[in-house]
């Protein structure tokens, strides 16, 4: 059974596949645009009986730079699209087992509505999440 470590860095190992961003396991001190990484773990133990499957649920996060509204806004609306190359869920999901870190995954909700200021700057950044829902054998 992979852990919370090992299914953080294959999401990202995943997410490597987007062209022209910055991809990181966990949340960067100083992102460069456009920047994704991973947030969570949230985990339901025992879906299955006695240890047998536990659920786990990531949040992908991405940052945009509004320095343009286009490009950042275009480049989100890329990352949204169910399916293509700059697509956050057909990435993820081209191989539901991490490389068999995992027995399983879905993305199963993107979201893409938000604006926010980066902590002590003047940047302004949209911001999008996608829900990761992995299954992986219960140790």
């Amino acid at each position: 059974m992979a852990g919370a470590r090992q299914i953080r860095d294959a999401l990202a190992a995943a997410l490597q596949q987007l062209p022209g961003c910055q991809v990181l396991a966990y949340p960067p001190a100083q992102p460069q645009y456009p920047c994704i990484y991973v947030l969570g773990p949230e985990i339901d133990y025992d879906r299955a009986l006695h240890r047998g499957v536990d659920e786990w649920t990531f949040t992908i996060q991405a940052l945009c730079s509004l320095a343009t509204v286009e490009g950042g806004t275009f480049r989100m609306d890329e990352f949204m699209e169910s399916s293509g190359p700059g697509s956050v869920k057909a990435v993820l999901e081209q191989d539901t087992t991490l490389g068999g870190a995992v027995d399983d995954l879905r993305v199963t909700r993107g979201r893409a509505d938000q604006i926010a200021t980066i902590p002590g700057t003047q940047v302004q950044v949209v911001v999008g999440e996608w829900t990761v829902t992995v299954i992986s054998e219960g140790a």
